[in-house]
């Protein structure tokens, strides 16, 4: 009555192991949702900020678009917001991958 014991007792390691990487997957992806989330949250900021300024009466799309300060500062603030967006993506996919 032994005939296949060594079989279901790998079977039994390989299930615990991949068990286990399933729950460290989970893990991992649960602490990145905090970083994933503000990263988002930081590059929604600048639109707020026009919102804010044209509920105050500033005009910033008339600055942003047309003068040339203006389209630099947009240039230069899109610019920095993808990489930003970039960058924090790329850590949470390196600490994911590791």
């Amino acid at each position: 009555m032994t005939a296949g014991a060594g079989l279901a007792a790998l079977v039994d390691r390989v299930g615990s192991t991949l068990r286990t990487a399933q729950a460290h997957r989970q893990d991992v992806a649960a602490q990145l949702a905090g970083p994933r989330t503000t990263a988002r949250m930081l590059a929604a900021l600048p639109i707020l900020g026009i919102l804010m300024a044209a509920a105050l009466d500033m005009h910033p799309l008339d600055f942003l678009f047309s003068s040339l300060p203006g389209l630099a500062c947009l240039a230069v603030g899109i610019a920095l917001d993808a990489c930003g967006l970039w960058w924090t993506h790329r850590m949470a996919e390196r600490a994911q991958a590791s």
